[in-house]
């Protein structure tokens, strides 16, 4: 359970405790990319892990819903350099 300044600092918080990476939000962005009732919005956020930037992004007329896979979507992109480092020291 994590809570935060709103919903969407709560979801961010809520995934890197589940995922045990702990990043720096540096931007975060949400606009709309269809008009209409059910409008869907874009997010995009940009994290930094040791000193690198990640961005992740997703569409979703759930601003919420979008705003957590954007998120998983840099911690993802973290992981898999972290994996392609692992495999460098390997070789």
């Amino acid at each position: 359970m994590a809570s935060g300044d709103g919903p969407i600092d709560a979801v961010f918080l809520a995934i890197e405790q589940l995922t045990g990476m702990a990043v720096e939000c540096r931007d975060f962005m949400v606009h709309s990319v269809t008009l209409g009732k059910d409008a869907q919005g874009e997010v995009m956020v940009q994290v930094e892990h040791e000193g690198q930037i990640y961005r992740g992004r997703d569409v979703s007329t759930d601003s919420a819903a979008a705003s957590a896979k954007a998120f998983l979507n840099a911690v993802d992109r973290i992981l898999a350099v972290a994996g392609r480092k692992k495999v460098e020291v390997a070789k």
